[in-house]
């Protein structure tokens, strides 16, 4: 990415606020024990899930200008194939996948139905709307001069300063940053 390039991402938000995912995961935990809990750095679809994770990430790799907006979702569990679609989905992909592998069959049908039962008050037609919600992340990529212990932006005029890595004052860096 070159100096003052720009990227765009969506990712994840905190579980709680992903029904798409958690519903028919707590429709399974009626009849299975519950995953391991995840940290907050663990891989998986909530790896960007926190704020300060996220920031903290862009900033060290030179990012700028972080902002991040939540997004809430509809989103379709079913892909047009309605609640029985939507139930197979669920059992096949996912959290609710891993917490039933290696369950005995009865288990396994006990959930089918429960996250059937789950997922029912949200079908319409071939269609199961779940909430979901997502990040979307914009950033600017500064490429920091090796004189420079930190890049900062004017607010203001949309300037870029260094800060020295010997004690002073910030040094104007001349050019505008794009935007």
């Amino acid at each position: 990415l070159k100096p003052s390039g720009r990227l765009a991402f969506a990712c994840w938000r905190e579980p709680r606020e992903n029904p798409f995912f958690m519903a028919p995961l707590a429709a399974a935990y009626k009849h299975v024990p519950k995953l391991p809990p995840q940290g907050p750095e663990d891989p998986g679809p909530f790896a960007f899930a926190s704020e300060a994770r996220v920031r903290g990430i862009l900033d060290a790799a030179g990012f700028t200008g972080v902002e991040m907006e939540a997004c809430p979702l509809l989103l379709d569990a079913a892909i047009g194939r309605g609640l029985d679609g939507a139930v197979q989905g669920a059992l096949e992909i996912g959290p609710v996948s891993r917490a039933l592998e290696g369950q005995p069959e009865e288990l396994r049908k006990a959930a089918a139905a429960s996250i059937r039962e789950a997922l029912t008050p949200f079908a319409k037609g071939d269609a199961v709307l779940l909430p979901a919600s997502v990040w979307i992340v914009t950033v600017t990529f500064l490429q920091k001069p090796a004189r420079c212990s930190s890049i900062e932006l004017s607010s203001t005029s949309n300037t870029q300063w260094c800060r020295p890595r010997s004690s002073g004052s910030p040094i104007y860096m001349p050019g505008r940053l794009r935007t």
